[in-house]
């Protein structure tokens, strides 16, 4: 098992080997929901991962995994990692009509 991509950490290989060695064993309640690797989660999906997360037999495995290596996305122990998905930019003329109140919709 191969840990998925991180900002490397000294202590991030031996976490990720502790947490593969309790998979082995123990099956987590998130496995195989790509809920916990969706680009942009609503508010009442990362609520559901937490909750998930907090009765996980192998939260603290994999709590020590997601503080040492930081991982560049996903959801890892009850929180998430990575840079959250940008809003669409409006457009200074949008942005200008309304605040002079000009614009309609």
């Amino acid at each position: 098992m191969t840990p998925p991509a991180v900002r490397a950490a000294p202590d991030a290989d031996a976490a990720w080997a502790a947490l593969a060695k309790a998979l082995e064993d123990t099956e987590p309640p998130c496995a195989g929901d790509d809920l916990f690797t969706a680009d942009s989660p609503s508010k009442d999906d990362q609520e559901f991962m937490r909750n998930l997360c907090a009765m996980c037999p192998l939260l603290a495995e994999c709590a020590s995994y997601a503080l040492a290596a930081k991982p560049a996305a996903g959801y890892w122990a009850g929180r998430r990692y990575g840079k959250p998905r940008a809003k669409p930019k409006t457009t200074s003329t949008t942005a200008d009509r309304t605040a002079s109140g000009t614009h309609h919709q």
